[in-house]
């Protein structure tokens, strides 16, 4: 696959997500990451060449490495910039792949390194991790002119309202519980996928997530997310 096809995919993403929100109700089939044989298979052919089957990959994956990449920097346009290079190196390094862990683990690692790439080069010595907190209010992606908003119906303007609150009570999380909010309701990843991709068991992914869960709660219904 050439590098501009690869660079117009991303363009595709960021039109898909121009009238998106990154907390929205998705279905889990939309959401959701396949991994496993299939996962392998596909990379291993792009890296003999498949272009079709890494288009697939990239497709498969798209939505959960913009999750990541836009939750790590909090905007939309470096987070298509990550998700892009992500899929840079995805096709470049396919056959760097040794099967010691998921294709969805090690896509993980590979935009989690390209964030804080991208957050050393952005910001100098300044680097930023998948969950670090983000304590400014500067939040361009959930922010709306007050022209755009009442023009707006009153209904997608409490979505939109909804969907900026959340976003910024996840940001006030502890990077433990929040890692685990984008992992699994963000991306609808399995327990054991999460597991595997934190270095934890199962059971304390499912209890570090109902902590998380609580936590997010409280900070909503106590408005303490500004």
């Amino acid at each position: 696959m050439k590098l501009n096809n690869i660079q117009e995919h991303g363009q595709k993403i960021g039109r898909e997500h121009d009238n998106e929100n990154v907390v929205t109700e998705k279905s889990k089939a939309d959401c959701a990451v396949n991994t496993g044989e299939g996962d392998v298979y596909l990379l291993r052919a792009a890296a003999k060449g498949d272009a079709e089957a890494f288009g697939t990959l990239v497709r498969r994956y798209e939505k959960f490495v913009y999750n990541i990449a836009y939750m790590s920097l909090r905007d939309k346009q470096d987070a298509l910039d990550v998700s892009q290079e992500t899929f840079i190196k995805l096709w470049r390094f396919a056959s760097a792949y040794r099967g010691d862990c998921s294709v969805s683990s090690w896509i993980f690692r590979i935009t989690r390194n390209n964030c804080a790439d991208f957050a050393r080069k952005r910001h100098g010595k300044a680097t930023i991790s998948l969950t670090q907190r983000q304590d400014d209010d500067d939040d361009r992606e959930t922010e709306i002119p007050e022209d755009d908003i009442t023009s707006l119906p009153e209904c997608e303007v409490e979505r939109r309202e909804l969907v900026s609150a959340v976003r910024a009570a996840i940001m006030r999380l502890p990077e433990d519980h929040r890692e685990v909010i984008i992992l699994r309701d963000l991306n609808q990843l399995t327990y054991a996928e999460i597991a595997d991709m934190l270095g934890i068991n199962e059971g304390t992914v499912k209890s570090r997530l109902s902590r998380a869960r609580q936590n997010l709660k409280k900070i909503l219904e106590d408005g303490n997310f500004s």
